[in-house]
């Protein structure tokens, strides 16, 4: 969950600027989503982000991740394929979704996409690639909060604080090289395991409210992380299309396009590393490792 550093301010009055401007806008692409979606999955999905949106338990996410999320994923196959479209389609056809990504990289079979946020300077970003496990082997890794620091970029502490009904609340520490200062910052993590019959697992993250459990580190907090995994297999193969999706505002000096250059490498190396976890696991699993 970990990217690049960015602008300097009063964390917790951005963050909340940065909620606000989103609960109801995506309230009403709530209901229009659940509308198209037309199944039922997908309506007891929507109406759980719905509840949350409403009631204020949840930041807010971006129109995106409610795409996504309801089981629209992109529908090219990374396995059948070594190129990356110019553009995600979305088998839901959202277009306006589909044409406002931009494909910022395509190296390793990883397909990078940014598009500009309305309520950041700061792009949103998503990779999608495919990883040779199965969706549930992936799901464990990915959801090994605690083991962090051993394989994702920059994370050198992760600590579980809080675990409820699917929910965990995770502190993080990041570290960067010089100049750069470290951040920190606490998270709540949903884990959406319903549909796991059919091999589709989704985690969703965003910052902690008031109230929630939160622990201080060392550096500066991040003012703003949202995003998502969305785990599903791809067609006869024991492989998983993993779709991952952030957009984080970590604070700092550095301007703008600087953070969204250096996301656009971040973003892939969190991919590639989760690629590495995943093989060491299969490989301890089967007795392969030498």
């Amino acid at each position: 969950m970990a990217t690049f550093p960015v602008r300097n301010a009063s964390c917790r009055q951005q963050q909340t600027a940065y909620e606000s401007r989103w609960h109801i806008p995506l309230r009403v692409a709530l209901v229009a989503a659940v509308k198209r979606a037309g199944r039922a999955k997908a309506i007891k999905f929507a109406i759980d982000v719905g509840s949350d949106l409403i009631s204020g338990t949840a930041t807010a996410t971006v129109p995106a991740m409610l795409a996504l999320t309801l089981g629209s994923a992109p529908s090219f196959a990374l396995a059948q394929t070594d190129e990356c479209p110019a553009r995600p389609a979305f088998a839901a056809g959202d277009e306006a979704a589909q044409h406002a990504w931009k494909r910022v990289s395509d190296r390793e079979r990883i397909c990078v996409y940014s598009r500009q946020s309305p309520a950041s300077s700061i792009h949103e970003v998503m990779a999608i690639a495919a990883i040779s496990a199965a969706p549930g082997r992936v799901f464990e890794v990915i959801s090994d909060y605690a083991h962090y620091p051993a394989f994702m970029p920059y994370v050198t502490a992760s600590k579980v604080l809080k675990k409820e009904q699917g929910a965990q609340w995770v502190f993080q520490q990041l570290a960067f090289p010089f100049p750069l200062s470290d951040r920190y910052y606490t998270i709540r993590l949903d884990a959406d395991t319903s549909l796991a019959p059919s091999n589709v697992y989704r985690v969703t993250w965003r910052l902690v409210k008031s109230g929630e459990p939160f622990q201080q580190g060392k550096g500066e907090p991040t003012l703003a992380n949202i995003g998502f995994w969305d785990l599903r297999p791809l067609a006869g193969e024991d492989a998983t299309q993993v779709t991952y999706f952030i957009h984080t505002d970590p604070g700092g000096a550095l301007p703008a396009f600087a953070v969204n250059m250096a996301n656009s490498v971040a973003v892939p190396l969190v991919i590639e590393k989760v690629r590495a976890r995943v093989a060491a696991s299969r490989a301890d699993a089967t007795g392969e490792r030498h």
